[in-house]
């Protein structure tokens, strides 16, 4: 199966998505944080994301989260688009986007876009 990313490919736009989507996604990441970073778009095999356990757990036993992933699953086999996901570091830790990846790997998909957040590494 192959998922149909939604993707923006203007560094400019996505910084401007990111920004705009994690204020409302996840406020507890200083705004200053975001907008320090560089972001981009990349692909990246599903087994090098990592994520935050504990919320994981919860994402795999509430019924709200669990409602999401299906949601997600039945979207993504539809063809319809989805947005990347949104990982930070060289680590690519997972900041939004878990029903999606749980989606994504029930499906058995490898490797998925993602807009990811660096900082600029001193030479």
């Amino acid at each position: 199966m192959k998922i149909n990313f939604d993707v923006l490919k203007d560094k400019k736009l996505i910084k401007k998505f990111v920004m705009s989507h994690l204020s409302k996604e996840a406020s507890d990441i200083p705004e200053e944080k975001i907008e320090g970073m560089i972001w981009e778009l990349k692909e990246l095999d599903i087994k090098d994301i990592t994520w935050d356990n504990k919320l994981a757990r919860e994402h795999e036993t509430q019924e709200v989260h669990i409602h999401r992933k299906e949601f997600q699953k039945d979207w993504m086999s539809s063809g319809k688009p989805v947005k990347p996901l949104i990982v930070m570091y060289d680590n690519n830790w997972l900041v939004d986007g878990y029903a999606r990846l749980r989606a994504l790997k029930s499906l058995c998909i490898k490797k998925v876009k993602v807009y990811s957040g660096h900082y600029l590494k001193n030479e």
